[in-house]
């Protein structure tokens, strides 16, 4: 990923209702299906500028990859105490063996055109969970919805919910949850693609939809109504992102 995307990433994740919505997300996931109490090893793949690697560490000792030197600097700034490794999810054999984490995760990671084979990427994923571990994937949904930010972000490909689900059963995972996210907000979204595909922007500007301070608190009443739904039975046919969790379950005596 760009560092200027790295850059622009850390001026709003400490503060967009994405990210808030995340952490809920992850709070929820940890609470229902985690490993269990105490302090758990943590790693998360892909990290950026850390935004969500800070809100993970929460949960115990991290262990955090990304190429980007950008975000090596803003991770080691942010989380001085954090193991922060320079690699890709290519490279997960070579920077941590057979070492094992309670909790994997890849937020928006597996989408970049340097992915060239996202299903080995997501088994290599899965090989680093411990038993009784969890893997936690989200990732862009809907090809329809490419547009400017897409390509200024390196985006190679946007995902369905099974491109996430086959390879972490492949690897041996069972999957105990897998959604569309943002529901709300893919009529928008599709527009915006609508618009980008047919008269594309000129340019690289790093100026992202998600920098608005405005439109916020909006989104974040929407988010809330979707995830109060979500949690009465509500499963959404299609969103702007994917969200896939899966355990290994630990070897019966």
């Amino acid at each position: 990923m760009d560092d200027r995307w790295i850059d622009a990433l850390a001026t709003v994740d400490q503060w967009h209702w994405l990210y808030r919505e995340r952490a809920d997300r992850i709070a929820a996931t940890l609470g229902r299906w985690g490993p269990g109490a105490g302090a758990l090893t943590m790693l998360d793949v892909g990290c950026g500028p850390g935004g969500t690697t800070t809100e993970l560490s929460s949960y115990g000792q991290i262990t955090a990859i990304d190429p980007s030197t950008a975000s090596q600097r803003w991770v080691t700034q942010r989380l001085p105490d954090a193991r922060f490794l320079l690699g890709g999810v290519d490279q997960l054999d070579d920077l941590l063996g057979d070492e094992t984490f309670d909790v994997v995760s890849a937020f928006n990671s597996l989408y970049h055109r340097s992915i060239t084979d996202p299903r080995h990427a997501v088994e290599s994923l899965a090989r680093q969970v411990a038993n009784g571990g969890l893997l936690m994937l989200e990732e862009p949904a809907d090809q329809r919805l490419f547009r400017q930010q897409d390509r200024v972000s390196h985006t190679g490909r946007r995902f369905d919910i099974i491109d996430l689900v086959e390879p972490c059963e492949a690897a041996g995972l069972r999957v105990v949850s897998r959604r569309f996210l943002h529901s709300w907000a893919w009529p928008a979204a599709r527009m915006i693609a609508w618009r980008d595909q047919r008269r594309p922007p000129a340019g690289d500007a790093v100026a992202s939809e998600m920098a608005s301070p405005l439109l916020d608190a909006v989104a974040a009443r929407l988010e809330r109504l979707e995830g109060a739904a979500v949690r009465r039975g509500y499963s959404p046919g299609r969103g702007t992102g994917c969200w896939v969790v899966a355990t290994r379950d630990s070897p019966k005596d």
